[in-house]
């Protein structure tokens, strides 16, 4: 177990890349704090890590609220016995819609939980690993759409892109503390949230669900795994990556 001994954090576990990225690091020995605004569904996450053998804490939190997460921030790091690797993954799926049709509330929830989120775990993260002294990893999600701008997902784009650009600030800032951080950009991933976006972008077209379900059916064998993703994650928080920081990193 390639992590053994190591203390993760890893917000948005309780699906998606995020629960498999939870699994992942599991699988290698590192202990977690899995943190989301679904607590049961955290906690249904944490049952399973334990069972490889490691200890996993299950905390409620919402990621856009700073007290929120430095609460939980300072119990994984009192729980655990530090935090040296932090992963972002807590996103909205946000609906697809043009700039001139979007409600502010849309843009707001979109920056909020996609971008707001990164800044402020990594803002407590950071701080505990600095304090430890014993380096560390930061991995976030972006996204491939944070690259290239994208008809009716400019809120979700632009949060994706300003993620690139954090991590480059904030691998340039800790360098000096052995701290490595980079994102990961994949491209469209296999699962509910791209069957979703395929329902609504066919709506938007005056198509049904059901057509974009069986749009996304036929391309869903050339899209990257949530699993694929994961693992992608693991390595970048293994010792063997501690010369890589400050990269956005396609996969898929």
């Amino acid at each position: 177990m390639r992590l053994q001994g190591r203390n993760a954090v890893v917000t948005g576990a309780a699906q998606g890349i995020g629960r498999a990225s939870a699994l992942a690091l599991a699988r290698e020995g590192a202990n977690l704090a899995l943190l989301d605004i679904n607590g049961p569904g955290a906690e249904k996450i944490a049952a399973q890590a334990a069972e490889r053998g490691v200890k996993a804490l299950a905390l409620t939190c919402d990621v856009t609220r700073e007290d929120q997460v430095q609460r939980a921030m300072e119990r994984a790091a009192s729980e655990l016995g530090g935090i040296d690797i932090l992963v972002n993954t807590a996103a909205w799926l946000d609906p697809p819609i043009p700039v001139a049709e979007m409600p502010f509330e849309v843009w707001d929830r979109a920056i909020s939980t996609d971008l707001t989120s990164v800044f402020l775990c990594s803002k407590y993260a950071l701080r505990a690993m600095i304090e430890q002294g014993r380096g560390g990893r930061v991995v976030s999600l972006s996204s491939m759409a944070g690259r290239r701008g994208r008809q009716f997902r400019a809120s979700y784009g632009a949060a994706k892109a300003a993620i690139i650009n954090l991590t480059e600030s904030m691998a340039l800032e800790n360098a000096q503390h052995g701290i490595s951080v980079n994102c990961i950009c994949p491209g469209a991933v296999a699962g509910e949230r791209s069957v979703n976006i395929y329902r609504q972008l066919a709506e938007r077209e005056g198509r049904s669900a059901e057509e974009g379900e069986r749009d996304y059916r036929k391309l869903e064998g050339r899209f990257v795994t949530e699993e694929e993703v994961a693992e992608l994650v693991v390595f970048l928080a293994l010792p063997e990556s501690s010369r890589i920081s400050g990269q956005a990193i396609g996969i898929g």
